[in-house]
C-alpha cells in the first residue's frame, strides 16, 4: 500500500503546493533573488526536502554553486544520515556533511567532508577503509574534489577553508526538523510509532485481500467441464543564495534576510469553486459581494 508516500506528499502539499512569496526591501537584491529562486528551482527543492523530512524526521539545506558551472548558488537537500550535527541548546552550532567517493579500489575509501560552522566552511578529503575514516589527503586525489583545491582559500594540507566575516557569519547550513521538540532536536518522522506497526498490518491485510481475489477464479468450476478449474489471472534558505552569490561569485548585492509569506494552503480548482458558488446561489445563501470575494480572493474591500 502506498500510504506512507501519500502521507509525505500530502503534508508537503499543505506547505508548498503554492510557492511562498520571498521578498526583501532592496529592489536590486529582490531582482537578483527572483532570478536565484527561478534558476535554483527553489520550489522543487522545498517540496523534495519536505517529503524527505516527513519520512526521515529532518533534512539539512545548504546553498552550493561552482562559478564555472553556474551563474549563482542554488539550494540543495542533505539527508540526516549524511550529516554529523552539533547542537547547543537545541540550536545548530555546526554540521559536517560527508559522502563516499568512487575510487575503483576495494580496499581504499575516500570520504569528502564539508564542515559548516559560524563564519567558516571547510572542505577536506580523507583516505581510509570501510570502517575507518583514515587520514587527510589532498583534495586533488579525487576529480570530484580537485576543483575545490584551486580555491585561494586552500591550505598547505590540501584542505579548503573559507571564512565569512562580518554580520553574515552564521552557519551556512540550515536544519529543518519535522515535529521538533526541546528534547528532540533531530526531529520526529511522520511514520514514527505506532504507525510502523500499522503500516505492517496494512500491508499484510492488503496482500491477503489481493491473494483472495486472485484465488477466487481458480475455485470456480467451468460448467459442463467437471473437474477443470479456471486459471488464476496474473499491480515525497532564501537568504543563503544571496549571501553566497555576494561572497563566492563577486556580485555586489546587499545581503538581506527575506520575508517569506505562505499562501492560504491547498486551493480549490476553478470547477470546484464554480460548483460551490452555483449551489449557494440556487439556495439564496450567498450575496453578490461574497461571490466576488471568493472568485477574487486577492482583492481588498475597496476593489470588491
Amino acid at each position: 500500500m502506498p500510504l506512507p508516500g501519500d502521507i509525505a506528499s500530502t503534508s508537503t502539499d499543505l506547505l508548498f503546493a503554492d510557492m511562498p512569496a520571498i521578498t526583501v526591501e532592496d529592489t536590486s537584491t529582490q531582482a537578483r533573488l527572483d532570478v536565484l529562486v527561478e534558476e535554483g528551482r527553489v520550489q522543487q527543492t522545498l517540496i523534495s526536502g519536505a517529503e524527505q523530512a516527513a519520512a526521515l524526521g529532518s533534512v539539512y539545506l545548504r546553498a552550493t554553486g561552482i562559478a564555472t558551472l553556474s551563474t549563482g548558488p542554488s539550494p540543495n537537500v542533505v539527508q540526516p544520515d549524511a550529516a554529523l550535527p552539533e547542537f547547543r541548546f537545541v540550536m545548530l552550532r555546526a554540521v559536517a556533511f560527508w559522502r563516499e567517493l568512487e575510487t575503483g579500489d576495494a580496499h581504499t575509501v575516500l570520504r569528502h567532508f564539508e564542515r559548516h560552522e559560524p563564519g567558516r566552511t571547510t572542505h577536506a578529503l580523507y583516505g581510509g577503509t570501510a570502517d575507518n575514516v583514515g587520514r587527510p589527503v589532498p583534495l586533488t586525489e579525487h576529480p570530484d574534489t580537485a576543483e575545490l583545491s584551486a580555491s585561494p582559500h586552500a591550505d598547505g594540507n590540501g584542505q579548503r577553508s573559507a571564512r565569512y566575516p562580518g554580520p553574515d557569519s552564521r552557519v551556512r547550513a540550515e536544519h529543518a526538523p519535522e515535529q521538533a521538540a526541546p528534547l528532540r532536536p533531530l526531529g520526529r518522522s511522520d511514520y514514527a510509532a505506532p504507525l510502523y506497526d500499522l503500516f505492517d498490518g496494512l500491508d499484510e491485510t492488503w496482500m491477503s485481500w489481493m491473494r483472495d481475489i486472485r484465488l477466487v477464479p481458480a475455485r470456480l468450476i467451468v460448467p459442463g467441464q467437471e473437474g477443470r478449474l479456471l486459471p488464476a489471472p496474473a499491480r515525497r534558505h532564501a537568504a543563503r543564495p544571496v549571501a553566497a552569490r555576494r561572497m563566492q561569485f563577486g556580485q555586489r548585492i546587499t545581503s538581506e534576510r527575506p520575508n517569506i509569506e505562505f499562501g492560504a494552503g491547498l486551493a480549490e480548482s476553478e470547477q470546484q469553486t464554480a460548483t460551490t458558488l452555483d449551489l449557494l446561489n440556487r439556495a439564496d445563501a450567498i450575496s453578490a459581494k461574497t461571490k466576488v470575494k471568493i472568485l477574487h480572493h486577492e482583492w481588498d474591500d475597496s476593489d470588491v
